[in-house]
């Protein structure tokens, strides 16, 4: 038994989050009425942790799952919170030490045992065995068990005073001959089983303040630097809140009040039936000598008319807990359009303000998420910087509407009115109706893609991945090469990945960076050496690449130059030399470029893609003087505002713009098959499925995920691809959205000082592999999703790393899904896949910075 001791007053600037922990237990739940056993062994092997949390005078008691050497690695993505539990520490847990309540063994052991605070029953216990695999319980453990009690009661004592232990002597010793009386639970052993009594207290401590009910008041703001704080309410709906966005089914009785027998009010809960479980880590409501403060609300302008009115019941956010806490029930919520632009308007019963924001103020973090099963808006706000505070701490409130006319309303008023921010008063009732359901769906998190079956094989393929991946050693983590600026202190800003030789490129300045990926050993990608010195052919004008593009069987690159828009240049990889320019236009701007098909690059095809602001053709180098193919070359009299395209294996084309639409082609230079609506946000990055069946489009704040198959029922092409045959009007593919949930949002803002700001999201890419992970990355976290998991519906479960610096580029390493390539503006990093891990406090605030060995 290992025991890790960080006591109060350990000397270091800030104490670790984990004040003390024991290893080598196991955990039990006792429920002596349930019909599914009285003693049920959850962890086989756990330690038990005290841990500090994101509130002053709040510690969780928390009991983590101990795995044998590659046993994680074999646990679904969607289940990785699984093994961790967690509890507020709080006298109303009962927590106590003594003789271990398992009848059956004849070994003495010691165990801590606490009330299960959303058991089925009021008498269900947790119970953590010290010892128990038969070693008795020896003076060691004893020290070590007792020394794990006085922690708790301290930690209960910061709570129930709202400070922190003394740091005078004399007081400390007074305080700590108080805490055994205060705090100590007794233990008799039971005789007999009584659903009527508790299973093991015969006495209880001293109620703590988390006992006394608080009035919650909103404060109004008076336009002064320093707000009042608000008491939030300690209610204990607020837990059944915290499946939201992970569309877990709610208790049915969540807003009926709940029964007021002793046990339930001893042990804190709020209602006596099943209750909810939530797929975020399991966690307490928050403490409540230390609630959640409201933030400081100011009122609209008084000059405004009324949109909407409906009712509902607000919820904020508890990063530290992470749940969503009822503030209000059956709160107001007003939307109003004034002078100034759009205002949410959130009151109480009394007409006191909880909200009051602009809609779409262009304000980062102002994320906003719908969702159909839950009947929930979820949204951010965060107050204007004052002097006292300068970078305000970013809020999610979640309101929750009665029924679903209710949301129905509000959902398309607040989609149309974000809409008509983004582009311009009056441009939404310019579209047809079908856009405008397009766009209203779009937004709408909703079930599995209908008639869309599992691929067996493909998650056979999946699994046997995985299981691959266990024979990996812990080296394969991330390893990191430096590729260090120049004099003139360019940054990296492209990254391009080789098929063959396991190269990558990146681009610094004028000059690229080349790197190795190692197959074996501790080292898993080297620095090669330096193309230094990009310029023209002639050598007479450097230029710094501002797009790239490997090419003919990775021998050449395709470089872009801003000071000649209308021309590209081919640097040869062999020699290091640019040695040809591609005079493409005098007239327009090539704006992009992309291989003929998606594995091109592979190839020695020579010709490739081009796109204009309203145009799309295709260049071959072949041709003398202009590189044109005037035969292939698709002009659209509009301005189009083209931004970004891609291609499917075959040489299928999808092309999107700025305005947000995109377009299917079969063929270059004849008209599109397929026009997708706008749904308002400029398209900055795409990709597609080998096969064509499935398209990405990146924009700043989600990524937009399409199934291009004509469904079952659309006709007579049905089956066929988008690509192929136009879509009947009526049925154009509703996108599946990929965004951030805001609570995510504002606890990576309040870290790293960014807004959401996705880099164009690719699939895992290669000749014969199957599409089985997204991934992109905002400010310095990289963000992947199982793509399995999204064509089922699961769009919000995703994993994440946070990185030391912005991420300036990423993507697969060719032929696989394992290793992310990871470019920051003077590091060149791999990181495996199974480095990235559920978004929590620790997976957000913890950053790799070196390689770990």
């Amino acid at each position: 038994m290992f025991l890790v001791n960080r006591l109060f007053g350990g000397g270091a600037a800030t104490p670790a989050p984990e004040l003390l922990t024991i290893d080598g237990g196991q955990l039990y739940l006792l429920r002596p009425d349930s019909i599914k056993g009285g003693r049920e062994c959850i962890f086989i092997d756990a330690s038990i942790t005290i841990r500090r949390t994101t509130h002053d005078y709040a510690y969780q008691l928390v009991v983590t799952r101990a795995f044998q050497e590659g046993e994680e690695q074999l646990l679904e993505e969607d289940a990785e919170n699984s093994d961790e539990r967690s509890f507020l520490l709080d006298s109303s847990l009962f927590l106590s030490l003594g003789q271990s309540l398992d009848s059956s063994t004849t070994t003495p052991s010691l165990s801590i045992t606490w009330l299960d605070p959303d058991g089925d029953g009021p008498d269900d216990e947790f119970e953590f065995v010290l010892s128990p695999h038969g070693e008795g319980v020896t003076d060691g453990v004893k020290a070590q068990a007792e020394a794990f009690e006085v922690l708790a009661w301290r930690c209960m004592w910061e709570r129930r005073e709202g400070r922190s232990w003394p740091s005078d002597q004399r007081e400390a010793r007074e305080v700590e001959a108080t805490l055994e009386e205060e705090f100590k639970v007794e233990r008799t052993l039971p005789t007999t089983t009584s659903s009527k009594a508790p299973l093991f207290r015969d006495a209880s401590p001293t109620p703590s303040l988390s006992d006394t009910e608080h009035d919650v008041k909103p404060v109004v703001a008076s336009h002064e630097d320093d707000a009042n704080s608000v008491d939030s309410d300690d209610d204990s709906d607020g837990d059944e809140i915290a499946a939201a966005l992970t569309k877990v089914s709610l208790n049915a009785s969540s807003s009926s009040p709940a029964p007021s027998t002793p046990a339930a009010k001893d042990k804190g809960k709020g209602r006596a039936g099943t209750p909810s479980r939530s797929l975020s880590p399991p966690a307490p409501l928050p403490p409540a000598s230390q609630p959640l403060v409201a933030p400081v609300v100011a009122a609209p302008e008084t000059t405004s008319s009324l949109l909407l009115k409906t009712q509902g019941d607000l919820h904020l956010y508890d990063q530290a807990t992470g749940t969503f806490v009822l503030q209000a029930e059956d709160v107001t919520a007003t939307v109003h359009e004034s002078s100034s632009g759009y205002w949410l308007l959130v009151e109480g019963k009394e007409g006191q303000p909880w909200v009051s924001q602009e809609i779409a103020s262009g304000q980062e973090g102002d994320e906003v998420n719908f969702s159909t099963e839950m009947l929930s808006m979820v949204f951010n706000f965060t107050p204007d910087a004052t002097p006292s505070t300068p970078t305000p701490q970013t809020f999610t409130w979640l309101i929750r509407f009665g029924n679903e006319r209710a949301f129905t309303e509000v959902h398309q008023l607040i989609t149309k009115l974000v809409f008509e921010v983004k582009n311009g008063k009056g441009s939404w009732a310019k579209m047809e109706e079908r856009a405008q359901g397009y766009v209203y769906e779009a937004f709408l998190e909703t079930e599995a893609i209908e008639g869309e079956e599992v691929d067996m094989a493909e998650q056979e393929e999946e699994e046997e991945e995985v299981a691959e991946s266990e024979e990996e050693s812990e080296e394969e983590s991330e390893d990191e090469a430096s590729f260090q600026p120049q004099a003139n202190k360019a940054k990296n800003s492209q990254l391009a990945v080789g098929y063959k030789d396991d190269m990558s490129f990146v681009v610094q300045g004028d000059m690229i960076g080349v790197f190795k990926q190692n197959r074996e050993g501790r080292n898993k990608i080297n620095f090669v050496t330096s193309i230094v010195g990009i310029s023209t052919p002639d050598g007479k004008k450097g230029f710094t690449p501002s797009k790239v593009m490997l090419h003919n069987q990775d021998t050449s690159m395709i470089l872009q130059n801003s000071a000649a828009p209308g021309s590209l240049f081919r640097l040869d990889l062999e020699t290091g030399k640019v040695v040809d320019e591609y005079k493409v236009s005098n007239d327009f701007a090539v704006k992009n470029f992309l291989p003929d098909a998606k594995f091109a690059q592979t190839t020695q095809q020579q010709t490739f893609i081009g796109l204009s602001n309203n145009g799309v053709f295709r260049i071959d180098p072949r041709l003398a003087g202009s590189k044109l193919a005037n035969d292939e070359f698709k002009q659209y009299a509009t301005k189009n505002d083209f931004s970004v395209a891609t291609t499917t294996e075959s040489g299928r084309l999808a092309v999107a713009s700025n305005k947000g639409d995109i377009r299917l082609f079969d063929k270059l230079g004849k008209n599109a098959k397929t026009a997708l609506p706008a749904l308002g946000d400029p398209i900055i990055g795409m990709d597609v499925s080998a096969d064509g069946r499935w398209l990405l489009a990146t924009t700043k704040k989600y990524i937009l995920l399409v199934d291009t198959l004509i469904p079952e029922g659309a006709g007579k092409y049905a089956g066929s691809s988008g690509f192929d045959r136009s879509f009947p009007a009526a049925q154009k593919p509703t996108p599946k959205i990929l965004q951030l949930r805001p609570e995510h949002v504002a606890f990576m803002q309040e870290q790293s000082r960014e807004g959401v700001s996705f880099t164009p999201a690719k699939f895992n890419a290669g000749l014969n592999e199957t599409e089985r992970t997204i991934v992109s990355s905002s400010g310095p976290f990289v963000i992947a999703w199982n793509f399995r998991h999204v064509k089922n519906g699961n769009t919000s479960n995703y994993t994440i790393r946070r990185f030391s610096e912005t991420v300036i580029a990423d993507a697969f390493k060719f032929g696989g899904d394992r290793e992310i390539i990871v470019t920051l503006p003077t590091n060149v990093l791999i990181e495996n896949k199974k480095g990235l891990k559920a978004p929590t406090r620790d997976s957000i605030s913890g950053i790799v910075n070196e390689w770990r060995g």
